[in-house]
C-alpha cells in the first residue's frame, strides 16, 4: 500500500465501538486514520509506564498489518519504485484500540489513557465496560468543532451546507471581503497572518480567497498521510489537506517536533514548481492553522522559509491572537483581523438557515443563542440545529441544551464554592480528569472555570480570580502535567475564599 489517504469504512456499523474483554477502553472519537505500529508500540510504553506496579492486563484491539511503502516519485533516480517503509493498522471512527483490565482505580486507568492518547494522532475518549456501542459521529463531537478551527467535515450540518463558497456570498465584513479580492485579483499576492477570535469566519474567507486566486479547482481536497523523520530518527505520521493549488496543515499537531513538519515540508513544496500551465498563479498557497501555537523553532524555521523561497511559495497564517507570533514573521506578513460577527449579525444568518431549512424563525430564540454562543458563528449554528434536532416545536422559551464538558465546568464551580476540603479537592481532581480524558484543552478549561467562578464571587475578589487564573495558564503552557496546575488553581482560589470568609467574620 502506497503512502495517501487511508481507505477505512466508516458506514453505521457498531462493531469494535465497545469494551469487551476489559474494564475500560480508549476509544478513537474525531474521524478515521491510519496508525504506525511505532507509534503504537509508544503508546503501549507510556501506558505500562503509568501502570507500573500494579497488577493489571492490556488488551490491544488492533493488528497492523497494512504496510506502509514510499512514494515512488520520493526515491532517487536508479533506486526502485518505491521500498517499504513501515507497518500500520486502519482505524475507523468510535473503534476501540486499548482495554484494560484488573485492580485498577478508575482515574488511575483514565489518566494511563490520556496519556497514552496524547501519543497517538487524532482525539480519544475513555469509555467503560457496559457503555452502548456508538455509530459514526456523535453530536458533542461537532460541539467540540465549535472551538477549534480545524478542517471542515462535509456532512449534512447545517455549519457545512450554507457555508459561503465565494467572496460575495459572505454575510458580514463586506470591507474585508472586498480587499481579500482585490489582493487575490493583483499581480502581487503577498504572505498573510489571518487572526481574530474562533468562529468568526477565518477559514471560510481564506477559502473564499483561495477559489478567488485559482478558480474552483481549490475545493476538490484530499488527505495524504506523510511520514517525517526527526534527528532522533523518530518517525512521525502527519495528516495534509490538499489540492492541487494550495496545502492546508497544522504543526502544531505533532509538538515540539512541528519544526521539521515546517522545514522538510515547506521546502518541497517551495522547490516544486506548479505543474498545471493553465493555473492563474504561478506559486502555491500553504495554509498553516493555530499558527500562535507553533514552538519559536518552528517559527525561525517559518521565517527563513518565507524569505528563500517567496517566489513559488506564498503562506497564510490563522491564529486567534498575534501576541506569541514572533516580530520577524508579523513583519513579512499582511495582517488581517477578522473580528468576532456582532449579535445581529448573528441572528440575521441564523434566520437565512432557517429559511433555507424550512424552520420557523424565532427571533427571541436567535438572540438567545447569539447572546450565549460568546459571538462565535460555527458554535451558534450548532446550538440552533441541536435546539431543531432535540425539539418538535421551537419557541422563544425552548432551553438551549449546553455542552456536556461545558455543564460539568458549571458543576465543579459550583462544589469549589460550596465546601472547601481536601476532600472536595479530590472530587474535583476526578472530574478535571474526566474533562482531560475527553479531550478538552487544560487552557479551555480553566478559562471557563474562571468565567463560571466570577458571577459567583464578590467583586473583591474578581481581581485576585484572574490574576491567579492568567499564572496559572503560563504554567499549563511551559508545564508538561497539566492536572498539576489545574488542581493548584482549584486549591488557591479555595485558599483565597475562605481567607476572604474569615474576614469577614472578624
Amino acid at each position: 500500500m502506497m503512502k495517501g489517504r487511508p481507505r477505512v469504512p466508516t458506514g453505521g456499523s457498531t462493531k469494535g465501538t465497545t469494551v469487551v474483554n476489559g474494564d475500560y477502553g480508549l476509544r478513537m472519537w474525531d474521524h478515521h486514520r491510519r496508525i504506525s505500529a511505532q507509534q503504537l508500540k509508544v503508546a503501549v510504553d507510556t501506558i505500562k509506564q503509568r501502570l507500573r506496579g500494579q497488577r493489571y492486563r492490556l488488551y490491544k484491539r488492533v493488528n497492523c498489518s497494512v504496510g506502509v511503502f514510499s512514494s515512488g516519485s520520493l526515491m532517487r533516480m536508479g533506486k526502485g519504485k518505491g521500498s517499504f517503509d513501515h507497518w500500520a493498522t486502519r482505524v475507523a471512527v468510535n473503534q476501540i484500540v486499548f482495554e484494560l483490565r484488573g485492580a485498577i482505580h478508575e482515574q488511575v486507568a483514565r489518566d494511563a489513557f490520556r496519556l497514552a492518547g496524547n501519543k497517538l494522532p487524532g482525539q480519544w475518549e475513555f469509555v467503560k465496560k457496559g457503555e452502548p456501542p456508538v455509530v459514526e459521529y456523535g453530536y458533542h463531537f461537532y460541539l467540540a468543532l465549535a472551538t477549534s478551527s480545524g478542517i471542515g467535515i462535509k456532512m449534512a450540518l447545517i455549519v457545512d451546507k450554507h457555508r459561503p463558497r465565494s467572496l460575495e456570498n459572505l454575510t458580514y465584513h463586506h470591507e474585508l471581503s472586498d480587499r481579500l479580492r482585490s489582493l487575490a485579483q493583483s499581480g502581487d499576492f503577498p504572505h498573510l497572518l489571518v487572526y481574530g477570535p474562533s468562529g468568526a469566519g477565518k477559514k471560510t474567507r481564506i477559502v473564499a480567497t483561495l477559489k478567488e486566486l485559482y478558480g474552483p479547482g481549490v475545493e476538490k481536497i484530499k488527505i495524504d498521510a506523510r511520514v517525517f523523520q526527526t534527528s532522533s530518527n523518530r518517525k512521525l505520521e502527519f495528516n495534509i489537506v490538499a489540492s492541487v493549488y494550495h496545502l492546508e496543515i497544522t504543526p502544531s499537531d505533532v509538538g515540539n517536533y512541528d519544526r521539521v513538519v515546517v522545514q522538510d515540508l515547506l521546502k518541497e513544496v517551495a522547490q516544486t514548481q506548479q505543474v498545471d500551465q493553465s493555473a492563474r498563479q504561478r506559486f502555491k498557497v500553504v495554509v498553516i492553522n493555530e499558527a500562535d501555537h507553533l514552538t519559536r523553532d518552528a517559527q525561525a524555521a517559518l521565517r527563513r522559509t518565507m524569505e528563500k523561497y517567496s517566489p513559488n511559495l506564498r503562506l497564510i497564517l490563522l491564529a486567534n491572537s498575534t501576541a506569541n507570533i514572533i516580530a520577524p514573521i508579523r513583519s513579512r506578513t499582511l495582517l488581517v483581523r477578522v473580528a468576532a460577527p456582532t449579535r445581529e449579525e448573528i441572528c440575521d444568518v441564523l434566520a437565512a438557515s432557517a429559511e433555507k431549512e424550512g424552520w420557523p424563525v424565532v427571533k427571541g430564540l436567535h438572540q438567545r443563542i447569539a447572546d450565549e454562543s460568546g459571538r462565535n458563528l460555527r458554535k451558534a449554528l450548532l446550538m440552533y440545529e441541536a435546539v431543531h434536532a432535540q425539539n418538535e416545536k421551537v419557541t422563544d422559551t425552548t432551553p438551549i441544551p449546553p455542552p456536556d464538558w461545558e455543564a460539568l465546568i458549571g458543576q465543579i464551580a459550583r462544589e469549589i464554592m460550596a465546601e472547601h476540603t481536601p476532600a472536595r479537592i479530590l472530587q474535583v481532581r476526578a472530574k478535571l480528569y474526566d474533562l482531560l480524558t475527553h479531550c478538552i484543552p487544560a487552557t479551555t478549561i480553566l478559562k471557563t472555570l474562571t468565567f463560571k467562578l466570577i458571577p459567583l464571587i464578590d467583586d473583591a475578589l474578581k481581581a485576585d480570580l484572574v490574576k491567579w487564573s492568567a499564572f496559572y495558564e503560563h504554567r499549563i503552557k511551559t508545564g508538561t502535567k497539566v492536572i498539576f496546575h489545574l488542581e493548584a488553581f482549584v486549591a488557591k482560589f479555595m485558599r483565597i475564599f475562605e481567607m476572604y470568609l474569615m474576614s469577614m467574620d472578624m
